[in-house]
């Protein structure tokens, strides 16, 4: 049975005069395809009908509306739904999710956030009186011990047994540690973008800022904005703490009446090196928090799992001796404070089961359709372009470290009698910037259809079988 669809359309724009966004908007007709297969349902005065999939004539399903010469490359308004991905239109195309036709402009800012709880022993139960009890019918007594932190379920506090004076004091149950807020995005109305300046093993929390005023739906009127936190609304968990009593809080479900002051966070967790080319953004002069601004080239993303090793990262610092006629020298200090090293690990991050070799080197690109004959080669090149390239880098490690940093030297050494003659890259590297207050970001792109194929099988070849 087809599941139900709501929709809500208003026509116009935002005074803007082009093809897209126009002041006043005269429909003369509109259509919604619903149905996932919507060329079972349509049919042309001459019964040829719709031949299905993306629409590359319009004239073949909208012939008697395409009459004037002035709207006939125009885009009908259509659309399937993109989660029907054989029938998926986009923004362009008319109606369209809401993810797709985001207009306000917003800022997103990132800061990390955890909330640690007090370490020890924990006895759950609800406090009746001067004692705790594992129910609230007071059936089952909880013995009285020192050092268990006593967590009352009714209410979250944490207690503490005082032998002394044989009763239930209120303790400390956690400890929220706060990061400063850093910019992911300023004044962008993308619908839907990456943050690639995070590090491994940190739990960031995010906030997001609509511009000062937002059209409202409703009355046609401006209003202001408010902030909103991610994962701020159910199912997510939000702590809120207490107002009264310092170092204590409680997990509630996350609702719309408190996403403007709490969110859960988000952990970041990989286990590899990785590094990917950035592509400089200008940078408003009006915003004084912003060092640098890049966006990430999704082609050219790199990461090493199988061989690796990263050897020594050497802190290099501004260092002069000066002799004196004295015992001691004397030095001298200047500014430079950078990082540099190496690495080296096998080109590929990839094991495909079922193979016969298992581990296999091709591009990202290359898991939804082959880029060539010979991926281990073109992947090969497609390295060394990247190591040419004069634009910066971003270096991130496990351990929870990342760099901006230049290539300065690279090689490669290929196992010529080793099934699939898999290549072994090292390159030294120079950190030149440092990532604190500087936006790294990209939009979508492919990568959620790349990321879904790692360890596919790779696509035979009809002739040339190896």
């Amino acid at each position: 049975m087809a599941k139900a669809r709501n929709f809500a359309f208003k026509f116009g724009g935002e005074g803007k005069i082009d093809v897209y966004h126009d002041g006043r908007v005269n429909v003369k007709y509109f259509n919604v395809f619903g149905k996932y297969n919507p060329d079972e349902y349509f049919s042309s005065e001459d019964g040829q009908g719709w031949t299905g999939g993306k629409v590359q004539n319009y004239d073949e399903i909208f012939n008697k509306y395409l009459k004037d010469d002035s709207i006939f490359y125009f885009y009908p308004l259509i659309s399937n739904y993109t989660s029907d991905t054989q029938y998926g239109t986009l923004a362009y195309n008319g109606v369209a999710p809401i993810n797709q036709t985001l207009l306000q402009y917003y800022s997103i800012y990132r800061r990390e956030y955890e909330v640690y709880i007090v370490p020890g022993a924990k006895k759950y139960g609800y406090l009746i009186g001067d004692n705790f009890y594992e129910d609230p019918y007071r059936d089952k007594l909880i013995p009285k011990m020192k050092d268990v932190y006593y967590v009352d379920i009714d209410t979250g506090l944490y207690y503490l047994y005082n032998s002394d004076t044989d009763s239930y004091t209120i303790t400390e149950s956690s400890r929220v540690y706060k990061g400063e807020w850093e910019p992911v995005a300023v004044s962008t109305n993308l619908a839907s973008l990456y943050d690639y300046n995070v590090v491994n093993n940190k739990t960031y929390q995010y906030i997001i800022y609509p511009n000062d005023e937002e059209f409202n739906l409703n009355d046609n009127s401006l209003q202001v904005s408010t902030q909103k936190f991610a994962n701020s609304e159910a199912p997510y968990k939000v702590w809120q703490p207490d107002r009264e009593l310092s170092g204590q809080g409680k997990l509630i479900p996350g609702s719309i009446s408190t996403s403007s002051t709490l969110g859960a966070p988000v952990t970041v967790n990989w286990n590899e090196w990785s590094i990917c080319e950035l592509i400089p953004e200008p940078v408003s002069q009006n915003i004084p928090l912003i060092k640098k601004a890049y966006t990430v080239n999704q082609d050219q993303i790199w990461r090493f799992r199988f061989s690796l090793k990263t050897g020594e990262q050497k802190q290099n610092i501004g260092r002069s001796d000066f002799q004196t006629l004295g015992q001691f020298p004397k030095m001298g200090y200047g500014n430079q404070n950078y990082a540099s090293g190496d690495v080296s690990a096998l080109l590929g991050s990839e094991i495909v089961l079922g193979t016969k070799d298992r581990y296999i080197e091709r591009t990202k690109a290359s898991r939804l359709s082959p880029l060539s004959t010979n991926e281990k080669a073109e992947m090969l090149a497609q390295w060394k372009k990247f190591v040419s390239s004069n634009n910066p880098k971003l270096l991130k490690d496990i351990k929870g470290q990342s760099w901006i940093v230049q290539i300065v030297s690279s090689g490669n050494t290929t196992e010529n009698f080793f099934n699939g003659n898999p290549d072994t890259i090292n390159f030294q590297w120079k950190q030149i910037e440092d990532t604190k207050n500087v936006i790294i970001y990209s939009e979508l792109g492919d990568l959620p259809q790349e990321n879904k194929k790692i360890g596919t099988l790779p696509y035979e070849p009809l002739f040339g079988k190896k």
